[in-house]
C-alpha cells in the first residue's frame, strides 16, 4: 500500500473511531435518561387525590397540602409522602425541591379554583414555577371544571367554545391558561360534578326545609369520583395529541329528576317529609357529551348510571350508620 493509501486508510479509521465514540456516548446518555427515576407530585391532597394516588402505586408519590391535613387512607402506602406545602410560598417549596432531588417529575394539579385566591395569574404561581423549572417534567395534568362552558342551554364536548360570561368560568379559563403558559404540553381535564363515597350531591339540601336553588328543569352533569380519578390518570398516560378533555358519566339528567330520585332513597326523618321544591322554573344549562374524551384516553366510565350508583352509595351509607349505632 502506498503512503497516500495508508494516509487515506488512517484518516478513515480515525473518523470511524470518532463516530463510534460519539454513538457510544449518546447511548450512554440515553440510558441514563431512560433510567432516571420519576417522582409523581400531587398538588392538592383532597377528595380526588385519595382515589388517584392508589392508581399510581408503587410509584413514588409526594402529595402536597396547604393545611397539612393527612388522608388516613393513604398512610398504608409506603411510597407515598403527604407533606404540608404552600405552593404560593418559595420558602415552603424548598422541601419539595429536596424531595425531588435528581428525579424527573409527573405533576397532577388538583386544586379547586378557590385555592388560587381572588387574583389568579402567573405572579401567584411564580414561586412554584420557579422551583419546577429546575427539573425535568415528563407530564403535567391540571383539573378544571365543565363550568368553563358556561350556563347556556346546549350540548358541549371537549372541543366546544368556552363561555366566560360568568366570573367562575372566566377564572377557570385563566387558571388553565396560566398553567399552559408555564408548560405548553399541559393537559387539562374539565370535570363534571364529583360525587361518590362520602360525597352525595344534594344530600344536605334534600334533608333541609329550604328551597333548592336554581331550576329543576336545568341539566345536571355528574361523574363518579372513581371514574374521575381513572380519567385523570389515563390522561397522563395517553398518547393522544389532544390537550383538553371533558370528563362526565355521559348521561346528563334534569335536576328535578335527580333530586326526586335522591328524595326517594331517603326516609321521612331525613327529608323533612316534603318533596324537593326549586326556586326557579326556567330551563337551561349545558349537556356534557364526554364520549370523544373517553375515547381519546382509551377508557370508559364504570359508573354511567347515576341511579344505580346513588342507590349503592345510599345503601352503603345506611349500613355504616347502623354499624355505628350498634357499636354505640
Amino acid at each position: 500500500m502506498t503512503s497516500g493509501g495508508i494516509s487515506i486508510y488512517t484518516h478513515s479509521l480515525c473518523i470511524i473511531v470518532q463516530v463510534y465514540i460519539l454513538v457510544t456516548l449518546s447511548c450512554k446518555s440515553f440510558e441514563l435518561m431512560s433510567c432516571k427515576e420519576t417522582l409523581t407530585v400531587i398538588i392538592g391532597n383532597g377528595y380526588l387525590s385519595g382515589f388517584l394516588i392508589p392508581l399510581l402505586i408503587p410509584s413514588d408519590v409526594v402529595a402536597l397540602n396547604r393545611t397539612g391535613s393527612l388522608d388516613p387512607k393513604l398512610k398504608c402506602f409506603k411510597t407515598v409522602k403527604q407533606i404540608k406545602c404552600d405552593i404560593f410560598s418559595e420558602s415552603s417549596l424548598l422541601r419539595l425541591a429536596d424531595l425531588i432531588g435528581t428525579r424527573s417529575v409527573n405533576i397532577y394539579c388538583l386544586l379547586p379554583p378557590s385555592a388560587y385566591g381572588s387574583e389568579v395569574g402567573e405572579m401567584s404561581l411564580e414561586p412554584l414555577f420557579k422551583i419546577l423549572s429546575n427539573f425535568d417534567i415528563n407530564g403535567l395534568v391540571v383539573t378544571s371544571s365543565t363550568a368553563v362552558y358556561g350556563d347556556e342551554e346546549r350540548e358541549v364536548s371537549r372541543s366546544s367554545c368556552v363561555d366566560t360570561r360568568t366570573e367562575r368560568a372566566s377564572s377557570l379559563l385563566q387558571i388553565e391558561n396560566v398553567w399552559r403558559s408555564f408548560y405548553s404540553a399541559t393537559r387539562v381535564v374539565r370535570l363534571a360534578g364529583l360525587y361518590g363515597p362520602g360525597r352525595i350531591i344534594g344530600r344536605t339540601t334534600v334533608q333541609s326545609k329550604e328551597y333548592i336553588r336554581g331550576s329543576g328543569s336545568a341539566w345536571l352533569n355528574l361523574v363518579r369520583i372513581e371514574d374521575a380519578a381513572l380519567a385523570v390518570h389515563a390522561t397522563m398516560l395517553s398518547e393522544s395529541p389532544e390537550k383538553i378533555f371533558l370528563i362526565s358519566d355521559g348521561n346528563p339528567i334534569m335536576r328535578s329528576d335527580y333530586y326526586d330520585y335522591l328524595h326517594s332513597l331517603t326516609n321521612e326523618s331525613e327529608n323533612a317529609g316534603r318533596t324537593p321544591v326549586f326556586e326557579q322554573n326556567s330551563t337551561g344549562g349545558k349537556r356534557c357529551n364526554s364520549l370523544d374524551s373517553w375515547q381519546c384516553i382509551d377508557r370508559m366510565p364504570s359508573f354511567p348510571d347515576y341511579k344505580t350508583s346513588l342507590y349503592g352509595l345510599m345503601k352503603q351509607q345506611t349500613i355504616n350508620i347502623e354499624r355505628v349505632d350498634g357499636d354505640a
